[in-house]
């Protein structure tokens, strides 16, 4: 998530940042498993003295832990750990009394490794506690660090939307910023790591909800696939599945890609649950685990699904052709490894998830996964396919037909 220079002399993050880890590894679960991508820059430089800003990094590493888990390999990004706190934050406000009567209007919030330099630069007012409910966070812009445990706050001039988010880049230029919209039909944060200047170019994070369903994990899997996969199209950002889209060419290592993007997205979402990755097993290791701690028992999880990850494709990475035996085979195997896994782990559901990144001429819709529907059907193994159109074009050709009839 690249960020280019500060506009006007405001202090804030310095050039060519580079990303401090709070676990035991260098890489990313935004590139997640194994053979990980690396991570654009992130929100904090090596060599800070306080990188969290008004928080320990004692602090950050619990927020870690209640949010993805105590991993050994897992290596959480301060936008993971700043989107999760401040889902936490919105969600303690709505639970408050006085909720009903905050105004219906956007909170930003500017995430920096330097909240108190910036936030006094720009005359905000401090306010040392934001995590507990009690401070209204619609109508302003917040100053904040990734855990957002305390926040300089700063009054709106604009009204409408497109005003403030005007307002904020003028004042702010590319800065990294959080945004929650209270008047949304579905409750989310929008990430936008470039800066409310660049509005296209937007992550969407479902806001935590019920606690987890069935119904609840295919909701959020639906989103996040409409939201941010379905087309080029629908995420305007680093963040994509393809290489070259146009001619159906996907990243190099697809399927850990989507991998760390399902964690951080399910992290959020889906309210009390950790959600691990990449867990071993004597069959092999599990692309995520979704547990929550059991109600009476204690020191007990209850392992509520196992996902596995499958790409299908017309070609890899470096553009190479992928025989349609290949495609059936990964999906063969990898329902007996969902298999596999939801029995190893004890899970209350497994699940098979196939994103589909053949070009138009090979791809058959759900009859790819007709080899295994009957037996998934006895096993009791979720299957889903997720379609990811190469162009809008060829989106609205499969939705609406080839051609137009005039009538």
């Amino acid at each position: 998530m690249a960020r280019g220079k500060t506009a006007g002399p405001v202090p804030g993050i310095k050039a060519k940042p580079t990303r401090v880890a709070t676990g035991g590894s260098t890489s990313s679960p935004v590139a997640g498993g194994t053979g990980r991508v690396t991570s654009p820059p992130r929100f904090v430089e090596a060599g800070e003295v306080n990188p969290f800003g008004g928080a320990s990094e004692a602090d950050l590493e619990a927020i870690v832990k209640e949010s993805f888990g105590s991993d050994s390999d897992l290596d959480a990004t301060e936008d993971d750990i700043a989107i999760w706190s401040l889902a936490r934050v919105v969600t303690a406000r709505m639970r408050h009394a006085d909720w009903a009567n905050d105004p219906k209007e956007i909170a930003i919030f500017v995430i920096t490794d330097r909240p108190r330099e910036l936030g006094e630069a720009l005359a905000g007012e401090l306010e040392p506690i934001i995590d507990n409910g009690s401070n209204r966070l619609t109508g302003r812009l917040w100053v904040a660090g990734p855990a957002l445990a305390s926040a300089y706050r700063l009054a709106l001039a604009a009204q409408s939307t497109g005003d403030v988010f005007k307002e904020v880049a003028a004042k702010l230029g590319d800065k990294p910023a959080l945004v929650f919209d209270p008047n949304a039909t579905d409750l989310e944060i929008r990430y936008y790591p470039q800066g409310v200047g660049q509005p296209d170019v937007v992550l969407k994070y479902p806001m935590p909800g019920l606690a987890f369903s069935l119904k609840s994990l295919d909701t959020t899997l639906s989103r996040f696939h409409a939201e941010n996969l379905v087309s080029p199209d629908a995420t305007k950002s680093e963040n994509s599945p393809w290489r070259n889209s146009g001619n159906y060419i996907p990243r190099a290592s697809a399927e850990a890609f989507l991998q760390g993007w399902l964690k951080s997205i399910l992290s959020v979402a889906l309210a009390g649950c950790k959600v691990d990755f990449e867990i071993p097993g004597t069959e092999g290791r599990c692309d995520l685990v979704i547990s929550s701690r059991h109600l009476t028992q204690e020191h007990t999880w209850v392992v509520h699904a196992t996902l596995e990850l499958k790409v299908l494709r017309s070609f890899d990475s470096g553009s190479h052709p992928v025989a349609g035996t290949v495609r059936e085979r990964a999906i063969g195997d990898g329902y007996l490894q969902a298999l596999a896994y939801r029995n190893e782990q004890q899970a209350q559901h497994g699940m098979l998830c196939c994103f589909d990144m053949r070009k138009p001429t090979h791809c058959n819709g759900d009859l790819c996964l007709q080899a295994v529907k009957d037996r998934a059907s006895h096993d009791g193994i979720e299957l889903r396919r997720y379609r990811l159109y190469g162009s809008s074009a060829d989106l609205r050709k499969d939705k609406y037909g080839a051609t137009a009839t005039a009538g």
